[in-house]
């Protein structure tokens, strides 16, 4: 008796295994690849300023639910910040110049589906800088590098996506872009590590 119900329980863990393995995130089999390209456009805040963000991703999509691929992204409205803490001598405004991209990972839930989500992380690296260079570090010198502040940044997302047709889909999604290395006396990585709104036009190509 105790033999029979040996072999039923491993019977039932052993169906239970198989059903896990058949149901991963991530299918070992590569059944479909094809690319993808998109515009990007995000609503955020840099240094207490509402910014507009505008850039493009693209990279190829793995069996319709995993995309791999590189972004990139930069501030495109007018942004001010402060040169110099408390030093009326200097000028006290100049433009913020920010930009980011890197490496982009997403995983779509129910791609067959109309409407269906995802979530999206970026990691890679950005640079921040003034207009006229002109920005002091917070170790007080005055930054004329031409290549500004260099960063590194990681930014996850969650969307929502409509499919429009085979090829076209629109998404919109909530996304933190965190940043660590900026070291300026007027700015720094908690005035650029912000909260994003984003809207997503994405074409993707025939299988």
């Amino acid at each position: 008796m105790k033999i029979k119900l040996t072999i039923i329980i491993l019977t039932i863990l052993l169906s239970g295994t198989t059903t896990a393995q058949e149901n991963t995130l991530f299918n070992s089999e590569i059944s479909s690849v094809k690319g993808f390209g998109g515009v990007v456009t995000k609503y955020t805040s840099l240094n207490d300023y509402g910014a507009l963000v505008i850039g493009g991703r693209g990279g190829w999509i793995f069996n319709n639910s995993f995309l791999l691929g590189l972004g990139v992204y930069g501030l495109a409205s007018k942004v001010l910040i402060d040169i110099v803490e408390g030093d009326p001598l200097v000028a006290k405004k100049d433009k913020l110049h920010f930009m980011y991209g890197g490496l982009e990972i997403e995983y779509v839930f129910n791609p067959q589906n109309i409407i269906n989500y995802s979530v999206y992380t970026l990691i890679g690296l950005g640079v921040a800088s003034s207009h006229n260079n002109n920005l002091v570090s917070s170790n007080n010198f005055f930054d004329h590098n031409q290549m500004g502040n260099p960063f590194f940044v990681v930014e996850p997302a969650l969307n929502v996506l409509l499919n429009i047709t085979g090829f076209l889909q629109v998404a919109i999604g909530l996304s933190y872009r965190a940043t660590t290395g900026v070291g300026y006396q007027t700015i720094n990585d908690k005035s650029l590590s912000r909260l994003n709104g984003n809207f997503t036009i994405k074409f993707k190509g025939a299988q």
